[in-house]
């Protein structure tokens, strides 16, 4: 019990010293998996140590304890996410939300218009453009909202 409470304490001034210095999970990918993982760990032992002692009144306290822990990885979890968090991420989503704007803008020159072969190779291209841009935003949003979570 007591080395998961002072990992917690580490864990949560190492990501306190992150947040501030504004680095976040994508700088550190190896760190990041480090972290998950420990936390994943501790969560676990906190688990397995809370059935192991229910329904026991002699282990009150260490009940009492392991409740004081995980609040703590609860805390600190939250941190977390924090970290994981891009620092630039509200720029990356704006940038996002520019592209689809201007792929949106684009959408009335889909519509159907004629159906000569030009004007319909014309909007086959943009067709094939705009998927490509969609595709490449929607790759980049789910690269943003993988390190955000």
């Amino acid at each position: 019990m007591h080395l998961i409470q002072e990992s917690l304490e580490f864990i949560d001034k190492q990501l306190a010293a992150y947040i501030a210095d504004k680095v976040d999970a994508a700088q550190m990918p190896q760190e990041a998996q480090k972290i998950q993982s420990d936390l994943t760990s501790h969560e676990i032992s906190l688990e397995e140590m809370k059935k192991h002692n229910q329904g026991k009144d002699a282990n009150q306290r260490v009940l009492s304890q392991i409740d004081v822990a995980q609040k703590k990885l609860q805390d600190v979890s939250m941190k977390f996410r924090l970290f994981q968090k891009p620092a630039n991420f509200e720029q990356r989503l704006e940038e996002s939300k520019m592209i689809l704007d201007e792929v949106k803008m684009h959408l009335p020159a889909l519509e159907t218009k004629s159906v000569e072969q030009e004007v319909v190779q014309s909007q086959l291209s943009h067709c094939v453009y705009s998927s490509i841009v969609i595709f490449k935003v929607t790759n980049y949003l789910r690269e943003i909202k993988d390190n955000q979570l």
